[in-house]
């Protein structure tokens, strides 16, 4: 197996992705922009939202695109893992998202003068189960792929991906506890954070 410079170019693409990702959505940099120009902010989040789609898309495509060696050949077993588990992924992210579309992809500064805010702790539907189910969709996604989809390239993605979610988790978590605090503790305490029955 040998690495050409579009797997550095990929990994690179990944990094500074979740990077700026990171460094853009810091409530540290969103509490600035707020104060330094408030007629602008209520156009943060879609503003956010529509340019990491838009990079999502075209990092895809590249990687889509590139030449990248295989890891193993495709047989009934990776076929059998692989599908039920992007069904399923794609099944929890599309009830996260159109559970949470409304307000975290900033549609709606377009039909309400200040965006809303939930600041109430969910506990129902999927997050009886796991304390982020969004993440725990796109992750199996992301995994199944690399079972259809058995290239370097692809386990790239899911191990970068791995990795930056763990990470966020992290720093999600303090904010949640910051925000919500004891219940929060008490629901975390008790909640599988991405696997159900793992806590």
């Amino acid at each position: 197996m040998r690495f050409d410079a579009s797997h550095f170019w990929l990994i690179t693409m990944w990094l500074i992705y979740y990077g700026l990702h990171s460094l853009l959505a810091a409530s540290s940099l969103k509490k600035n922009i707020q104060q330094k120009a408030p007629q602008y902010f209520p156009f943060y989040r879609i503003t956010y939202s529509s340019f990491f789609f838009i990079t999502l898309v075209g990092i895809l495509f590249y990687q889509w695109r590139m030449h990248s060696p295989r890891l193993f050949t495709n047989n009934i077993l990776s076929y059998g893992i692989g599908i039920p588990a992007a069904i399923t992924g794609l099944t929890i992210m599309g009830f996260c998202i159109r559970k949470y579309f409304y307000n975290l992809s900033g549609v709606a500064v377009f039909y309400q003068k200040s965006q809303s805010k939930n600041t109430t702790l969910e506990l129902g539907g999927l997050h009886r189960y796991m304390r982020h189910p969004l993440y725990s969709g796109t992750l199996l996604f992301a995994w199944a792929l690399v079972m259809l989809f058995p290239f370097w390239s692809y386990l790239i993605m899911a191990a970068l991906m791995t990795l930056y979610v763990l990470v966020g988790i992290q720093l999600e978590e303090k904010k949640l506890l910051a925000e919500f605090g004891e219940p929060y503790r008490n629901y975390r305490a008790r909640t599988a954070m991405l696997i159900p029955g793992i806590i």
